[in-house]
C-alpha cells in the first residue's frame, strides 16, 4: 500500500482490509496494490491479481451496506473500483484490521507449514468452478504440489505433463467431462497407474457413481465436498502407490500377478517380468534389449517402470536378477558361482558385491540366515 496523507490514506487503508477479508474476491496468495488521490472527489482502488480477476458483480459485497460503488471497470487482471469517500468509519476500520490480521496470521502459518513440509507428491485438480477450484488448491497445497485445470481436456493434458500421484476431477464439465478424464487416464500407458478421485453433485443421477467407477475412478465423493474426507482419501490413494512399490522392494520377491491398480499396469509388469525371466542367464541382456522386447518408447517405459517400482530400468532388471538369486539360495543346492551364472552375472565376485548392496548380506550369509 502506498497511499498519500490525509483522508485518502485512511480510505485506502480501509479498502485494503475490506478487500483482504473477502476470501473469494482476493485470495490470500494474491497481491493487492492500492492508490489514492486526496485531491480527487473519489478514490480509486486498484487491485492487482496474479490469477483470475474477481467477478465485478461480487465487488459490492466486499463493502458494508450503504457504500456507494460509483464505477467498476476491469482491464485484463486489473480491477478498478471507484467509491465515494462517505463510507469511512473508524470503528469499522479497527474491526476490519483485527479480522484481517487474524486472516493474515492464519495464512502465514499455512505458508510456513507448506515450506517446512517436503512436498514429494503432486496432485492435478480438474474443476470448472473457479471458487471450488481455488478452495481445493488452497487446502491440498498444504501437503501436495497442486496443479489446476479448468476442464477435462486441460486436465488430461496437465496430467500427461506433470505425471502426478493423484488426480481430483469434477464430473460434469464443459469440453471433456469427468468420465472422459477417467477413461483417457486409464487407457494411456503413461498414466494408467494414477488414482482418480471424482467429485460430483449428481451422484444419484443415472447411476453416475457406478459409471464413474467403471471408467476407472478410484473414489467417488458427493458435493458439497467434505474436505477432511477428501484429504484422507488422497493420503490413502497415494499410499497405495507406495505399497505397490513395496511389492518390489529389495527384501521381497516380486509378484506381479498380485498387482491390482489397473489391468494395464498388471499386463506391463507381467510382460516385463517374463522378458527378464526368459533372459535370466543372459549376461548381455541389458536396458536396450529390454526396451526392444517391450516395444514401448524408452522414455515412456522408463517413467512407467519408475512409477510402478520406484526404480530405473537398469535397477529393475538387476533387482529381478537378485531376487531370483535369493530364491535359488534359499530353495536350491546350487553353489553361489552356479547361481551367479544362472542369474546373468559373468563374474561371481561382482555378483557377491551386488547381492550385499541389495540385501545387506553376502550370498553365503543370506543362505545361512
Amino acid at each position: 500500500i502506498d497511499p498519500e496523507a490525509g483522508i485518502a490514506r485512511d480510505f485506502t487503508t480501509t479498502m485494503y482490509y475490506r478487500l483482504l477479508n473477502e476470501p473469494y474476491l482476493v485470495p490470500i496468495r494474491h497481491s493487492i496494490a492500492m492508490r489514492a488521490n486526496e485531491s480527487a472527489e473519489e478514490a480509486i482502488v486498484r487491485t492487482l491479481l496474479s490469477g483470475v480477476p474477481p467477478l465485478a458483480e461480487n465487488v459490492s459485497n466486499a463493502f458494508p451496506e450503504g457504500t456507494t460503488v460509483l464505477d467498476i471497470a476491469r482491464e485484463g487482471t486489473i480491477l478498478y473500483v471507484t467509491l465515494s469517500k462517505e463510507c469511512l468509519d473508524d470503528a469499522e476500520l479497527d474491526a476490519a484490521k483485527k479480522q484481517a490480521d487474524s486472516l493474515l496470521s492464519e495464512a502465514s502459518y499455512e505458508e510456513s507449514v507448506r515450506k517446512d513440509c517436503r512436498k514429494t507428491h503432486s496432485v492435478v485438480v480438474v474443476e470448472d468452478d473457479v471458487n471450488l477450484r481455488n478452495y481445493l488448491e488452497k487446502r491440498l497445497s498444504v501437503k501436495y504440489n497442486v496443479y489446476t485445470a479448468t476442464n477435462g481436456s486441460d486436465g488430461i493434458a496437465k496430467t500427461l505433463k506433470v505425471n502426478p500421484q493423484l488426480v481430483v476431477t469434477d464430473l460434469m464439465m464443459p469440453d471433456s467431462d469427468g468420465f472422459d478424464v477417467c477413461r483417457k487416464i486409464r487407457q494411456d500407458i503413461r498414466t494408467s497407474h494414477i488414482p482418480i478421485i471424482v467429485l460430483s453433485g449428481a451422484g444419484n443421477q443415472d447411476d453416475n457413481k457406478v459409471r464413474a467407477m467403471e471408467c476407472g475412478a478410484s473414489v467417488f465423493i458427493d458435493k458439497p465436498v467434505d474436505m477432511e474426507f477428501l484429504m484422507r482419501q488422497a493420503d490413502n490413494l497415494i499410499g497405495s502407490l507406495r505399497k505397490l512399490r513395496e511389492k518390489y522392494s529389495r527384501r521381497f520377491i516380486a509378484e506381479p500377478s498380485k498387482v491390482t491398480i489397473s489391468s494395464m499396469d498388471e499386463e506391463i509388469l507381467k510382460r516385463a517380468m517374463d522378458h527378464i525371466e526368459r533372459n535370466m542367464d543372459n549376461c548381455d541382456y541389458d536396458v536396450d534389449s529390454f526396451v526392444s522386447d517391450m516395444a514401448i518408447g524408452r522414455t515412456i517405459l522408463y517413467r512407467k517402470i519408475n512409477d510402478l517400482t520406484g526404480m530405473s530400468i537398469k535397477e529393475f532388471i538387476l533387482d529381478v536378477r537378485l531376487k531370483r538369486a535369493a530364491q535359488l539360495l534359499k530353495e536350491s543346492e546350487y553353489t553361489i558361482s552356479e547361481i551367479a551364472d544362472m542369474t546373468g552375472f559373468a563374474n561371481p565376485k561382482y555378483f557377491s558385491i551386488c547381492f550385499r548392496r541389495h540385501f545387506d548380506l553376502s550370498p553365503s550369509e543370506f543362505r545361512k540366515g
